[in-house]
């Protein structure tokens, strides 16, 4: 087992994975050439090997910028494995290889002459003890620990295994997530079915699981979810876009209980199936008088509702036309049970987009797996219409309907405090115009991952506007949001971003505001006040966070 974080000098270390890199890549171009004159000779011994040579240059070329080498190295794959399947089915091994070789000296001649350090790589300095833990299988030691690199810039503590045999060496608490490339194995099993060899290793363990690879087609991330994997990321790795991944699905293991509304009507199985999702981790609201129902969905704001296609007096399909008039609530899920056998009433009910029939008696493992993923279902369209896309937090307008909610739970329990804090990169426009809006939107990905990452889930976090960002945060003091924003600026300074080998860094400044502060204040007052003490950190010279001041 290999801790990837050996060495505090991460510029030193990624100019010398590549150095490393760009000299393999000579061996590895010889052996390919021996590997193609063997296929030509004795093409059933040469083929297994030439195809794993393939994948790993395709996997692992784009990462350090050669780039045209890695997508000829993935097209000749893929040629590959046409062949093969064509060979389980007819036993013919033919392809011409004969120019492949120059192609690839061609290249990587051209690589090298646009120079092969076009990425963009992000490091932090200082570690944190209460990272989440990834375990990193990579075959490829020089891309490991480059990837790792990668995912501790965000705050991610990483361990590299260069073989799924190395799982057994693995002790003490699961990690928060595998990373797994799906061939990172030298076993025969994994040739003969990827599937049941990664079934079969991953099976014990309790966390999700990401595969990686250098194939982008759509029986790689069949094979991926088939091998019980949340997600498939094709090599070259676009390291933004994959934390941002593993930020949403960590958050969600930590989500608040699912919300299920019962609509009673004295039947037996609504009792029966209150136990069953409590017993499972839901929060359950029954209602027993449906017209009430409006009063009870704004007090408890439903993500599912159960009921009988007949609760009382009314259908369910009245109450689902009731619920559609109202925005709020016009894309709840329902949930009927059924065991009425009048056709009219049930098409009716399924007439609607967001509702479901299932027949008595109910099967506790389906109705709770329907409300499950129906809950699921709503949490993803909401962040949607609410979350900015390169970020992953919420947007301007959904970010100041926050602040005003949780503004208004205040007035209701007065004794409670929160912040407001406005933070933006200092002279972003000079990172656009030096290096190009890509980089820029790497810059601001950037900010928003750390949010994510050493804020609360309780706590609203929001991008505001180009670099400009809002945060509410709950239950918090002026001091006690000086010292978590303060932890912020001093992590993002330290984060080095190099584009096209140039290494540069960002600083943020900020303005905080307490509501304890300015009890009379509504929410555009408070967002006033952090703004204006914003703008005092930039005009006394940026990279510093400041508190409102009368």
């Amino acid at each position: 087992m290999v801790d990837s974080r050996s060495t505090d000098d991460f510029a030193d270390r990624l100019e010398a994975l590549r150095v490393a890199y760009r000299k393999r890549l000579d061996a590895e171009l010889k052996e390919l050439g021996q590997l193609i004159k063997g296929h030509a000779t004795e093409p059933k011994e040469s083929l297994l090997r030439l195809h794993a040579q393939l994948h790993k240059l395709a996997g692992s070329a784009g990462t350090f910028g050669y780039e045209q080498l890695g997508r000829i190295a993935r097209q000749y794959e893929q040629s590959l494995n046409s062949v093969q399947a064509n060979a389980a089915d007819h036993g013919a091994l033919n392809v011409d290889t004969s120019d492949w070789l120059v192609c690839l000296y061609a290249a990587l001649k051209d690589d090298d002459s646009r120079s092969a350090s076009q990425s963009i790589s992000i490091k932090q300095k200082k570690q944190r003890t209460d990272e989440p833990h990834i375990v990193l299988i990579e075959r490829d030691s020089i891309l490991a620990d480059y990837t790792a690199q990668q995912l501790e810039s965000f705050g991610f503590h990483v361990t590299c295994l260069h073989d799924a045999d190395d799982l057994q060496q693995l002790s003490g608490e699961p990690p928060d997530l595998f990373l797994v490339d799906h061939r990172a194995s030298e076993s025969p099993e994994i040739k003969q079915n990827s599937v049941a060899y990664w079934q079969q290793r991953l099976r014990h363990l309790n966390c999700p699981v990401f595969f990686i690879g250098a194939e982008e087609s759509f029986q790689a991330r069949l094979n991926a979810l088939r091998s019980h994997g949340s997600g498939y990321f094709v090599k070259p790795l676009n390291t933004i876009e994959l934390t941002k991944q593993i930020v949403q699905l960590l958050t969600a293991k930590d989500a608040d209980p699912e919300r299920v509304m019962i609509v009673e009507d004295d039947s037996s199985d609504i009792g029966t199936c209150r136990v069953a999702l409590e017993k499972a981790g839901m929060n359950v609201w029954v209602l027993d008088r449906p017209t009430e129902l409006f009063t009870a969905v704004s007090s408890f704001d439903p993500e599912v509702i159960v009921m009988n296609l007949r609760p009382g007096d009314v259908t369910g399909a009245e109450l689902c036309a009731l619920l559609g008039q109202m925005e709020r609530w016009a894309h709840t899920p329902i949930l009927y049970l059924s065991e009425d056998t009048n056709t009219e009433l049930r098409q009716q009910t399924m007439l609607s987009s967001n509702c479901t029939v299932i027949d008595k008696p109910i099967v506790d493992e389906l109705l709770i797996g329907l409300c499950r993923m129906r809950v699921q279902k709503l949490r993803q369209f909401e962040a949607s219409r609410n979350q900015d896309g390169l970020t992953g937090l919420l947007k301007h307008a959904s970010i100041k309907d926050a602040l005003q909610t949780h503004w208004e739970h205040v007035q209701r329990h007065p004794n409670t405090h929160f912040s407001v804090v406005m933070l933006d990169i200092d002279h972003f426009k000079r990172v656009n115009d030096t290096y190009g809006h890509a980089v820029g939107d790497i810059v601001i990905a950037a900010v928003g991952t750390l949010l994510r990452q050493r804020f609360r889930r309780v706590d609203k976090l929001g991008r505001y506007g180009g670099e400009e960002f809002t945060l509410v945060l709950v239950d918090c003091t002026a001091s006690d949001a000086l010292r978590m924003v303060e932890e912020l600026r001093e992590a993002f300074a330290s984060i080095q971003f190099t584009a096209n080998g140039i290494e540069f860094s960002c600083t943020i400044s900020a303005g905080i505001v307490d509501n304890k502060a300015y009890p009379s204040d509504p929410p555009h007052a408070l967002l006033e006040r952090a703004d204006k003490a914003l703008y005092s950190a930039k005009h006394n010279g940026r990279n510093q966070v400041k508190l409102a001041e009368d």
